[in-house]
C-alpha cells in the first residue's frame, strides 16, 4: 500500500482493515462528501470492518475533520507530487476507526442517505441492501 507515508508504524494487515484511497465524489454535489462517507461507514459496519485506511490530501483531511469524522494518522503529511500549476501536493496516510465514530456522527451520516438510491448490480452487498 502506501507504506512510505507511514512514520515507522506498521500498517494493519488484518482482513478487517480496508483500504479506500481510490474512492471519489462528484465535484458538483455539495453533499457528495457526506454521502460518500455515509455509504463507506454503513458498508464497513455491515461487513464488520474495524477501520478504513486511506491516503488523503490535506484539503480532504480538513473535510473529514469538518464532518466530525474521527481519524488517526500513521505519520506526518508528506509531499506526494505536484498539481498542474507545479504546486506541491501534500498527503497523509491514516485510518478511520469505525468503532471510534461518535453516535451523533453516525446518525447524521445515516440521515444523509434517506434520499439516496443504491444500485448494487455487482452484488457487492450480497443478499442484503443498505436501506437508504
Amino acid at each position: 500500500m502506501f507504506s512510505h507515508l507511514s512514520d515507522n508504524q506498521p500498517l494493519p494487515k488484518a482482513s478487517d482493515a480496508w483500504e479506500i484511497s481510490r474512492f471519489a465524489a462528484a465535484p458538483n454535489r455539495s453533499d457528495a462528501g457526506v454521502q460518500l462517507y455515509a455509504l463507506l461507514v454503513a458498508f464497513a459496519q455491515a461487513r464488520s470492518a474495524r477501520c478504513l485506511i486511506a491516503v488523503a490530501d490535506m484539503q480532504h483531511e480538513r473535510l473529514m475533520r469538518r464532518l466530525g469524522i474521527v481519524t488517526r494518522r500513521y505519520g506526518e503529511s508528506k509531499q506526494v507530487g505536484t498539481d498542474r500549476f507545479q504546486k506541491p501536493i501534500f498527503a497523509v496516510l491514516g485510518e478511520i476507526p469505525i468503532a471510534s465514530q461518535p453516535a451523533e456522527l453516525l446518525e447524521k451520516l445515516a440521515q444523509s442517505l434517506q434520499n439516496v438510491e443504491i444500485i448494487d448490480e455487482t452484488l457487492v452487498l450480497g443478499p442484503f441492501a443498505l436501506s437508504a
